[in-house]
């Protein structure tokens, strides 16, 4: 997993329960042009290893607490986001841009399960769904 970027404007972040539907919506955004490596990710893999994080092919979760807080000036979303990711659900992040608009991002992450939906724009937090 990666730490999301210092000021992801203009992504739709969605919490997910499921590893497995993390990895179909990576799947879905490569086919529709957007590269996995532009998605962010943040959270823990469940593993029988509780002293060392699992790793993806997004490279080691660092600072969970610090990305989250990077999300959002927005008191109430750092804490949303700090506790679904420390209940170990996975925050994702996907890129808006020609490609993938607002509303077609939004729909990718309910189609696979995600809730507490917002878009983080430049100088904007919009709810989406909760």
């Amino acid at each position: 997993m990666q730490t999301l970027q210092r000021h992801p404007g203009k992504h739709v972040f969605g919490v997910v329960d499921q590893s497995k539907e993390v990895e179909r919506i990576l799947k879905e955004v490569d086919r529709r042009g957007v590269a996995k490596s532009d998605v962010q990710v943040v959270g823990d893999e469940p593993s029988g290893d509780q002293e060392a994080p699992a790793q993806d092919h997004h490279g080691a979760l660092e600072g969970v607490t610090h990305a989250v807080a990077m999300v959002s000036e927005e008191h109430e979303f750092n804490e949303l986001y700090q506790s679904e990711v420390e209940a170990g659900r996975r925050l994702v992040g996907i890129p808006v841009s020609r490609t993938i608009d607002k509303d077609a991002a939004q729909d990718i992450l309910h189609r696979h399960g995600a809730h507490f939906i917002n878009y983080f724009g430049p100088w904007v937090v919009e709810e989406l769904e909760s």
